[in-house]
């Protein structure tokens, strides 16, 4: 295989091999790493392990996440399927354990916590990972993890791939719900899962021996006995415990442990408002609402509050994409323009797999014609919360918009009042933007308010239109990400000079 290229990568050298697969080290014609993953020769007419293989690619490579492996391109070569992903120095979890790495205090607390960005990102992405366990949770030459591994991750928008459900995931890391049916678990078997795997990277001992233990004895344990937590801190024991309840309905949210970040002092110079550092803003006044000039190249002005909001700090209102009023539920069933589902789009759809289809007696069939395209990409103003809520000239913020902004401030997380957000100060003239961590809602409830921040863009994911791009901010990071067009984040409008 050394020397053969796949989509521009040239094969260097094996890094390594498992039971199925083999990955290669591989750089393209301008020094770009990346890791090649090849399906061995005899699985390859394997039907389970082809889809499980596949299932993997187009599961990543719609997650852009800090703390989860990139996949690039998904191909075959000599009829064995290959996927191109992010190469990674460093180790997994469970090779680390088993060299006897012990893990001190702040890696822990700090893995904790960005599995716990990764998770509920997923999550918000209907992608439920069903293998939480150390052997898929790399650590980075920066002392990053990685999340790997979404062979048989469960997409809440197409379960198709169920045909291998016998056996999915690994038994020890199960949730009781997984043990019973894999097939019918959602995000908080991932919670029981991740609460198990920090058991055992806090104790060293894995939570229950396959050596002494039959695999019935081991299901039973994990369906009706508490996990065995002797030798782990008091501290996470409280933590754990709540996630490591055998009914699902029983699980908090996944939160993050503690506050490994510290507070960010303040300059002498600025004026502080709780913990967040206010430099006095060159402000104007538009329509009713007051804006920041932080001098972007664009000439966009933003609004110093959310739609909704009276205050800087203010929550405020959220919307599903598209939609003008806010509501008490938020999924596919409540979406204006979908009939339940998120390949039944009645508007702004550029691709026929995901608008809805004709039927005959309930039945689609090509006979009947493709499914819906308008081929809009952008909201029109009629569907847009800024312009309807605030009137015109202001708008919500296109794609273009968010990352003009995030090239040309630099932001950290900070308080404001009392209230968690992201403060971002301008390269250009040091005026200073405030976005709470208002969560987002969906069904009836708001979560993650406190934590995280979600601001929709008004511009649809192309490759994908059930899904829009927004803006996700957490404690210590702040990026582009698309999310289903059902959910409710928060607006902060824009207009221009």
């Amino acid at each position: 295989m050394q020397g053969k290229t796949i989509n521009g990568y040239t094969l260097q050298y094996r890094l390594g091999k498992g039971g199925m697969a083999e990955v290669w080290y591989a750089e393209n014609a301008i020094g770009k790493k990346a890791a090649v993953k090849l399906l061995f020769p005899q699985f390859c007419d394997d039907e389970n392990t082809v889809a499980r293989f596949e299932n993997e690619a187009k599961v990543m490579v719609k997650l852009e996440h800090p703390y989860i492996r990139q996949v690039y391109d998904y191909t075959k070569m000599q009829d064995r399927p290959c996927i191109i992903m992010e190469y990674l120095e460093g180790n997994d979890l469970k090779s680390l354990m088993e060299k006897g790495t012990v893990f001190n205090a702040v890696d822990l607390v700090k893995w904790w916590n960005q599995m716990t960005q990764a998770l509920n990102y997923t999550h918000a992405m209907g992608v439920v990972h069903r293998d939480i366990k150390p052997a898929n949770v790399f650590v980075d030459k920066h002392g990053n993890i990685k999340l790997l591994d979404f062979g048989i991750a469960k997409n809440e928008g197409n379960n198709a791939y169920t045909k291998t459900g016998k056996g999915l995931g690994t038994r020890i890391y199960m949730s009781p719900e997984q043990v019973k049916d894999p097939k019918r678990v959602d995000y908080r078997s991932d919670y029981y899962s991740l609460a198990v795997t920090f058991v055992h990277l806090l104790t060293g001992k894995k939570p229950y021996d396959m050596d002494t233990s039959s695999e019935f004895e081991v299901m039973m344990k994990i369906v009706n006995t508490p996990l065995d937590m002797s030798g782990v801190p008091v501290s996470w024991q409280a933590f754990l415990k709540p996630y490591l309840e055998k009914e699902p309905d029983k699980r908090p949210r996944l939160s993050t442990f503690g506050n490994v970040a510290a507070e960010p002092q303040p300059k002498k110079e600025e004026t502080t408002i709780g913990g967040f550092e206010e430099t006095i803003m060159d402000a104007g006044h538009a329509q009713g609402h007051d804006y920041v000039d932080l001098g972007l190249p664009s000439g966009t002005l933003w609004a110093t509050c959310n739609i909704g909001a009276s205050k800087p700090e203010g929550y405020g209102n959220y919307y599903a994409w598209g939609e003008t009023d806010i509501k008490k539920n938020y999924n596919w069933d409540t979406y204006k323009y979908a009939k339940g589902n998120y390949d039944k789009l009645t508007k702004y759809c550029n691709q026929s797999q995901y608008g809805d289809k004709p039927s005959k007696n309930g039945i689609w069939s090509k006979l009947f014609g493709e499914g819906f395209t308008d081929n809009l990409t952008e909201l029109q103003i009629v569907d847009d919360p800024a312009t309807s809520n605030w009137g015109g000239g202001w708008r919500t913020p296109s794609k273009a918009q968010w990352d003009e902004l995030l090239a040309n401030t630099t932001h950290q997380c900070t308080t404001k009042n009392g209230v968690v957000g992201r403060k971002f100060t301008s390269k250009r003239n040091g005026q200073t933007l405030f976005l709470p961590a208002a969560g987002g809602r969906w069904d009836s409830e708001l979560y993650y308010a406190g934590s995280y921040g979600d601001y929709w863009s008004r511009s649809l994911d192309t490759g994908s239109p059930d899904l829009a791009w927004g803006l996700n901010f957490i404690s210590d990071d702040c990026y582009m990400y698309y999310g289903n067009r059902y959910y409710g984040f928060s607006v902060r409008p824009v207009r221009k000079n």
